[in-house]
């Protein structure tokens, strides 16, 4: 007589069951599974059984190593609190009165890695920072780094793979605090550690192209600087100059970067005056976090100089006559008369306000004379040997006639 349907239904469950226990049992006993355990730290096996409808619950027994742990049997979870190197080993459960192992784990106890070496940052002679991170161990870890701001807003991470022992990180500084941490793992655990930094980025000099009057106390300027900075960034600039070996004020102004940079400045009413230019810059890239007054300035740049403009008149004043008192020695000074034509009024624009005159003696020894405007006369001194005026000039109002006359006496 048939089987009812649903005793046919409970039979054919059992069946597939029991094919699925020994399955089981068969696969377990072959794969064996590899667990890294930090030193220290709790460790737990589990013995997962699969019992038939129809069976009591088995007992079970641990085993390590092939010995039978005895104060372990009968549990289905085996744990170790505080790990040691002799708990590493081969591990394995079964049921009572079977061969077959449940399960088989290999636990390998060893140590997480020791903290990293601290971070490096240098910078360059442009807006690029480059920061070195350590692992500080020869062992096989891996190196992971963050690079974020005072915030912890990270935008610039990675990992390298196993067996490096430092990386070079490269990028463009955008705020003048740096959190970097650095993270080594191994299959034990990881550690790490976190460094403040503040990389100084000091730029190249800036590079004068230009220097040129435009009026008598009026220059024109231009300079450009190095090409590795962004055309985003933002520059400060300021400047030295010397006026006839004096100082004058100092320029500064603050501008977008363009290719060249172009500006003006004034200096004192000296016709035909020598004027040095030297620059220097800041140069970075502005966020809410970077502010001017943090961004380092870089070295003066190499100087340039140009001369005032001189307006000569048509006419410099003429030495006509030179009266030369006699003297008892060839070795003693003498008194020497000088007279001159001023420039005539159609060639002074404006009125003669004094007279300068340099005179150059054999011994090669310059004499500057200041005379006043209504002067047609001066008396040098000399010795027998001739006296030559290497120049003679009229100072008008606002302005400057020049004239060089070389006059052997």
């Amino acid at each position: 007589m048939p089987l009812p349907l649903q005793s046919q239904r409970m039979a054919l469950l059992q069946m597939i069951l029991t094919v699925f226990i020994s399955l089981m049992k068969i696969t377990s006993a072959r794969s064996l599974l590899v667990k890294p355990v930090a030193y220290g730290t709790k460790f737990s096996l589990n013995c997962q059984t699969v019992q038939n409808f129809n069976e009591t619950l088995q007992e079970l027994y641990w085993f390590k190593d092939g010995s039978m742990l005895l104060n372990a049997s009968g549990i289905n979870t085996y744990s170790v609190d505080n790990a040691t190197f002799t708990d590493s080993g081969n591990y394995s459960c079964r049921t009572a009165g079977s061969t077959e192992y449940l399960q088989r784990t290999k636990v390998i106890v060893g140590r997480k890695p020791a903290s990293p070496s601290p971070s490096v940052c240098f910078g360059s002679k442009s807006p690029m920072v480059t920061c070195t991170f350590y692992s500080g161990s020869q062992d096989e870890i891996k190196l992971c780094w963050e690079i974020a701001n005072t915030n912890r807003y990270v935008w610039i991470s990675g990992c390298e793979d196993y067996n490096v022992q430092q990386k070079n990180v490269t990028f463009l500084l955008e705020e003048p605090r740096l959190l970097l941490t650095t993270t080594v793992k191994n299959e034990f655990g990881n550690s790490n550690r976190t460094d403040r930094h503040e990389p100084i980025v000091k730029p190249d000099p800036p590079i004068i192209k230009r220097l040129f009057t435009t009026s008598i106390d009026t220059l024109n300027a231009s300079f450009t600087i190095p090409r590795t900075w962004s055309t985003e960034s933002w520059l400060n600039y300021k400047g030295n100059y010397t006026q006839n070996g004096i100082e004058g004020k100092l320029l500064e102004d603050f501008t977008r970067r363009k290719k060249e940079v172009f500006f003006s400045f004034t200096v004192e009413r000296l016709p035909y005056s020598l004027v040095c230019l030297t620059m220097q810059i800041q140069n970075g890239i502005l966020t809410p976090y970077m502010q001017v007054d943090s961004l380092p300035w870089s070295n003066f740049s190499k100087p340039m100089c140009s001369y005032t403009p001189m307006a000569a008149p048509s006419k410099s004043p003429i030495i006509y006559r030179v009266s030369v008192n006699q003297s008892q020695s060839e070795s003693e000074l003498r008194n020497i008369t000088l007279s001159w034509h001023p420039p005539p009024p159609e060639n002074r624009n404006g009125i003669i306000d004094h007279y300068e005159l340099l005179t150059i003696l054999h011994n090669k020894t310059i004499l500057k004379y200041e005379l006043p405007g209504n002067a047609t006369n001066t008396k040098v001194v000399g010795k027998s040997n001739p006296v030559v005026v290497i120049s003679f000039t009229a100072i008008v109002c606002d302005d400057m006639f020049y004239g060089n006359s070389p006059y052997p006496l």
